[in-house]
C-alpha cells in the first residue's frame, strides 16, 4: 500500500515529515515527547504516529486542515528540530491512525499502511543526506555581493523578520522537491506553500507564481554558490595567471552543470532565469572579490583586481552564449578549453 492509499477525500489533511533532532534522546526522554504531543493532539482533535529512529523522527499528523497546519507550523518553528522534510502533505478521507491521538511505533510492530509511511520517510531522509546542500539565510544572501540578483526572483522582496523566515521555509522546500527528479508533478504555488506550513497569501505576496518561487530556489542556491567562490578568491593567493583562470572557469562550469542536472520538469523559462544569474551576478561578484583583497600580489604577480573583474565577467558571458546558442557549427575544441583561453586572455589585458 502506497501513503497515497490512506485516504482519498477533502475533509480531513494529513502530514507526514521527518526531522532531524538535535540532541540524542533516551527512550523515556522520547516517551515523554510522544505524551506530549498526544495531550496537545487531544487538544486539536489531531490523530498521529511517531516513529523514533537513531537521530530522526518521523511523525505523522491527521485531522482538520488548519489544526494541522498550525500543530505542523510550530514544529517547523521549534529550535529542536532541524532538517524538517515535508514526505507528505494531503487532503484525506479518512484517518489512518483514528484511534492513537500519537501512536508511537517500533520498527517490529508496523502495519503494511505504517511500513510504507517509514520507507517513503526514509528515502526522503536519504535523499537529502545523498546530495548536501549548504544553505545560507535569505537574508544574509540579500545582504552579499549578489543580493541585487537574488532579488529581482521576488515580486515583493522579503524584509522583516518574519517574511524572511516564511521566505527561507518555501525555498527550503524548493529545494528538497528539485533533489526528485520530477518532483514537481502535482505541485502548485498553493501545495508547496502549505507543506511550508506558510499562508498562501504570503507565498503569493513574494512569488508571481510556480515558476517564480521554483527561480527563487534556483537563484538562493546559484547565490550560495557565488558567496563560497567570494570566499575562495578572497583567501587564496595564486602562483600563476593560468591558475586564476582555471579556478574562473571551474567555478562557472560547475554551476553551469548543476543547472542542467535540474528535473526537466521545470521550463525553459527557469532556466533562462538561471543562467541570467550567473551572468547578472558575474560584475558585482568580481567588484567584491577586488574589494575584499585589493592588495599588491593578489590575486598573483600577473594579474591585478581590475584584470580579475574582466576574466570573471567576459567569461561568463561567453558561457552564457554557449549555453543558449550551442557550442557552433563545427566546434571540436572542448568548451572549457575554449573558456580557459577566452578567460586567460582577459586577466592578460588582451
Amino acid at each position: 500500500m502506497s501513503l497515497a492509499d490512506v485516504g482519498n477525500g477533502a475533509a480531513l489533511r494529513c502530514v507526514t515529515y521527518c526531522s532531524r533532532i538535535r540532541e540524542t534522546m533516551s527512550d523515556d526522554a522520547v516517551l515523554e515527547l510522544a505524551r506530549y504531543a498526544a495531550d496537545q493532539n487531544v487538544k486539536n482533535d489531531i490523530s498521529g504516529a511517531l516513529f523514533y529512529l537513531d537521530d530522526w523522527f518521523i511523525q505523522v499528523l491527521e485531522g482538520p486542515s488548519d489544526a494541522v497546519g498550525r500543530v505542523y507550523g510550530a514544529i517547523r518553528e521549534d529550535d529542536r528540530h532541524s532538517d524538517v522534510i515535508t514526505v507528505w502533505d494531503a487532503s484525506i478521507g479518512k484517518r489512518a491512525f483514528d484511534a492513537w491521538p500519537m501512536r508511537l511505533m517500533g520498527a517490529d510492530d508496523l502495519s503494511p499502511t505504517e511500513h510504507a509511511i517509514v520507507v517513503q520517510a526514509l528515502r526522503s531522509v536519504d535523499a537529502r543526506e545523498a546530495t548536501p546542500r549548504r544553505t545560507v539565510s535569505t537574508r544574509d544572501l540579500l545582504a552579499g555581493a549578489v543580493g541585487a540578483s537574488l532579488a529581482r526572483a521576488f515580486v515583493e522582496t522579503p524584509r522583516d523578520c518574519h517574511d524572511l523566515k516564511a521566505v527561507d521555509r518555501l525555498l527550503d522546500i524548493v529545494d528538497s522537491v528539485l533533489l526528485r527528479r520530477h518532483g514537481l508533478c502535482g505541485h502548485s504555488l498553493d501545495s508547496l506553500a502549505l507543506a511550508a506550513a506558510v499562508a498562501p497569501q504570503t507565498a503569493k505576496r513574494h512569488f508571481r507564481d510556480l515558476n517564480g518561487l521554483v527561480s527563487a530556489g534556483v537563484r538562493r542556491q546559484l547565490a550560495v554558490e557565488h558567496a563560497d567562490f567570494l570566499h575562495v578568491m578572497t583567501s587564496h593567493v595564486f602562483e600563476s595567471r593560468t591558475d586564476v583562470a582555471l579556478a574562473i572557469v571551474d567555478f562557472l562550469t560547475r554551476i553551469s552543470e548543476t543547472r542542467a542536472e535540474l528535473p526537466a520538469a521545470l521550463d525553459a523559462l527557469i532556466r533562462r532565469d538561471a543562467l541570467a544569474f550567473s551572468c547578472d551576478a558575474a560584475w558585482p561578484l568580481a567588484e567584491a572579490i577586488c574589494a575584499a583583497s585589493n592588495r599588491p600580489g593578489w590575486p598573483c604577480p600577473e594579474v591585478d583586481a581590475d584584470a580579475l573583474a574582466l576574466g570573471v565577467t567576459a567569461t561568463a558571458a561567453s558561457l552564457r552564449t554557449v549555453l543558449e546558442r550551442g557550442p557552433g557549427p563545427g566546434a571540436s575544441t572542448p568548451v572549457e578549453d575554449r573558456l580557459l583561453k577566452i578567460c586567460d586572455a582577459a586577466l592578460a589585458g588582451a
